[in-house]
Formats: C-alpha cells, structure tokens, sequence
C-alpha cells in the first residue's frame, strides 16, 4: 500500500513522524520531503499521486494559510478526479476547531484527530483497505439536509421571480 501526504513546509518534522510510523506498518509513503534535488514538483506531484492508494491531508500549523497547499490539494483532486482513493485528513491539535482547519472539500471525511503517528498508521491502513469508511456518515447526512433544505429555498425564490415577472409583464401590456 502506498500513500501520498500533502503537508505545508512548517509541518516537515511531524510529516516525517508520520512518514516512519507508516513505513513501520509496511506503508509506502510520498511527500514532498521525498521531492528529489532537481526534479520539478508538479511532475513529482503527478506521479506520486498516480501511485498512491490514498491521500492523507496533513492539516498542521500552515496548513490554512499556505497558497502552494492549496494549489497541491487541486492537482491532487484533479488528478484523482473519478478514483475511490480514501481521502484522510489528520489533524494533530485536540484544540483545533476542525471547522477552521479542515477545508470544505474534505468536510464530509473523518477527521483523525491524534498526535500517537503508530495509532495513526494503523487507521490509515485500515483505511486503506476499506475506503467507504473514510466519509463520515453523520456529516454526509447533514450535507444532504442542508443541500435539500437550500434547493427547496432556491426554488421558492425561482418561483417568485417568475411570478413578479409575470405580473410585470402583465402591468407592461396593461398599459399599452
């Protein structure tokens, strides 16, 4: 099994934390401390991520503010764009407020909250080996709410624009 990290520089020392507790458990890993002197990322980039049977999102102290991240977090989604490679954010903080730290687009996955990496690579394995346990069934139940609950709201507002531009065509021809 192999994975891939994404990771903001200021994380280096806990990514390769992360790193040795998964080549423990027999887990390949890539990230861009393995970025070869001289190679051009987005190619390194692009073929880590083809190897790779998951990404786990390493959400640490830069992740939020890091412009590259975000960029890395497109090309590997792009990439990865029909795939059922588990997606696995980790955070390390208990104290973080996971709707400040998690990004939108990984919102509906469970979060691995935990500083113990052994612990954290053996999760990842399992969920390597079973990715539909990856999303989190609560928040993807709550998103479907919420996407009915704002569909039924547009449409009401559909409807009321059709309405007054009805009655305004009315009044136009009305007054022809």
């Amino acid at each position: 099994m192999r994975v891939f990290i994404s990771s903001a520089r200021k994380d280096a020392d806990a990514v390769a934390r992360i790193e040795g507790a998964l080549r423990r458990r027999n887990i390949e890993s890539s990230s861009w401390l393995d970025l070869p002197v001289g190679e051009e990322w987005t190619r390194f980039l692009d073929e880590a991520s083809a190897k790779a049977d998951g990404f786990i999102f390493f959400l640490g102290d830069g992740a939020s503010t890091s412009q590259s991240l975000s960029a890395e977090w497109r090309v590997l989604l792009h990439n990865d764009w029909e795939s059922k490679k588990p997606l696995i954010p980790v955070v390390t903080s208990k104290d973080a407020l996971l709707q400040e730290v998690v990004p939108v687009f990984l919102r509906n996955y469970q979060v691995l909250v935990t500083s113990d990496f052994d612990k954290l690579a053996e999760r990842v394995e399992h969920l390597l080996r079973h990715p539909n346990e990856t999303r989190d069934p609560q928040r993807e139940e709550e998103g479907r709410v919420d996407y009915a609950h704002r569909l039924e709201k547009l449409k009401e507002f559909a409807l009321a624009l059709k309405e007054d531009d009805g009655s305004l065509a009315l009044r136009d021809t009305q007054e022809r």
